[in-house]
């Protein structure tokens, strides 16, 4: 089954001592531009032991055929992208997986998906689904997207701002 908040614990724990290892001396250095939310974020992979990422990555490679698995009698999962509906940008918080709590699984367990446009939340903001297939089935989903595109109009909702 998944545990999704476990899958993003694991996976933002990969995500940043990858990042670390790729970037970190690059952004360790303040005078390099950018931006300080993503450089805070990066430079946590600092602090993360090898004995930890090769445990995520392990548990990760484990739990991957039982995920795939789920692939073998559907075709494709429905599910919302994310929790909440669009916030004001002034409302972000840079510390709050809420906004990837439902995507991060894809990734991690190296699914394929596209989300979709599917109309406006009561204040305007624009909603969407997505759609989440087994590895490799990017060409499928997009199918998929552009025959809901010809069939609807959401994709070309724009939010009064």
């Amino acid at each position: 089954h998944l545990d999704l908040q476990a899958d993003q614990t694991a996976s933002g724990l990969i995500i940043a001592a990858e990042a670390y290892a790729y970037h970190g001396s690059l952004l360790a250095d303040t005078r390099c531009p950018g931006d300080e939310a993503a450089r805070s974020r990066i430079l946590r992979g600092a602090g993360i032991s090898s004995q930890d990422y090769l445990h995520a990555i392990e548990t990760r490679l484990a739990r991957m055929p039982a995920i795939h698995a789920i692939f073998g009698s559907l075709d494709f999962l429905v599910l919302p992208t994310t929790a909440i509906s669009a916030p004001p940008t002034s409302e972000i918080r840079e510390d709050d997986p809420t906004p990837s709590q439902l995507t991060r699984f894809v990734n991690y367990y190296g699914l394929s998906a596209i989300a979709l446009p599917c109309g406006t939340d009561a204040g305007g903001m624009p909603l969407s689904v997505q759609l989440v297939a087994g590895p490799r089935q990017e060409a499928m989903l997009l199918r998929i997207g552009a025959a809901l595109q010809r069939h609807t109009g959401y994709h070309r909702l724009r939010p009064s701002l």
